[in-house]
């Protein structure tokens, strides 16, 4: 009978270990989770528009190249940037506008394009570009999360075995819902892209109520098996103090 008991407290351990890495794979995608998410892209979304709308403004100054402002020129600015502070002029802010200075790119000398090019560095500076750079970050961010979230949760056929024991509809569920979790992660990811939020897949109810009542009838039959196994172990010593007192 102990050994009955302690064979049924592990069953209830490794039931309780599923619960635990289910609940840890399905939180990455609750409704709760894909309402921040589509709020983190659509402010992305609305600060990518500020930032354009900033940007047609700042070329309209004078006679600039079509996109100057935008996320593409940014990157090449913020990249001259680099260039600048780590090899060309090290021991100078950027941008460096100083006697014999160079432009980073071209690397001609500056002489009248250092007005403009300390300009494009104050654009970059304002709270629009930053604001929109910031969501970006944060979205990215989200994504980079969401793709590492390693969602798998081992059900071997020993475990699943088990569960149809016990079950016979469990094992199937589980997978069902495993299943699930993982197509609307791919959707998440999907809609970062088409920035389409509209009818996510179903999220069918986590089993973890129906493993707990299993875990829970597990234990309760390790705690009876425990008692019957207590109460033969008392009977043997009142037989042997009685023997004793003869």
């Amino acid at each position: 009978k102990k050994l009955k008991a302690k064979e049924l407290n592990r069953s209830a351990g490794r039931i309780k270990s599923l619960i635990q890495h289910l609940a840890a794979a399905g939180a990455w995608v609750t409704d709760e989770a894909v309402a921040k998410l589509q709020q983190l892209d659509g402010e992305a979304e609305a600060a990518r528009a500020a930032e354009k709308a900033a940007a047609e403004s700042f070329r309209l100054a004078e006679d600039l190249l079509p996109g100057t402002g935008e996320r593409a020129w940014e990157l090449l600015f913020n990249a001259a940037r680099q260039y600048s502070v780590e090899a060309a002029y090290p021991n100078d802010d950027f941008p460096y506008t100083g006697p014999g200075a160079r432009c980073v790119l071209c690397q001609t000398p500056l002489a009248e394009a250092a007005s403009r090019l300390n300009r494009f560095n104050d654009y970059l500076k304002t709270k629009v570009a930053a604001a929109a750079d910031a969501s970006r970050k944060k979205v990215e961010e989200a994504r980079a999360k969401i793709n590492r979230a390693d969602l798998r949760v081992r059900l071997d056929d020993s475990l699943a075995g088990e569960l149809d024991l016990l079950d016979g509809s469990a094992s199937a569920t589980v997978r069902a819902w495993l299943t699930a979790v993982e197509e609307r992660r791919q959707w998440m990811l999907a809609a970062l892209v088409s920035h389409n939020w509209c009818s996510p897949p179903a999220l069918p109810e986590n089993p973890r109520r129906q493993l707990r009542s299993l875990a829970a009838n597990q234990l309760k039959a390790a705690r009876f098996f425990e008692r019957a196994s207590d109460e033969k172990a008392r009977q043997l010593l009142v037989k042997e103090q009685a023997e004793l007192a003869a």
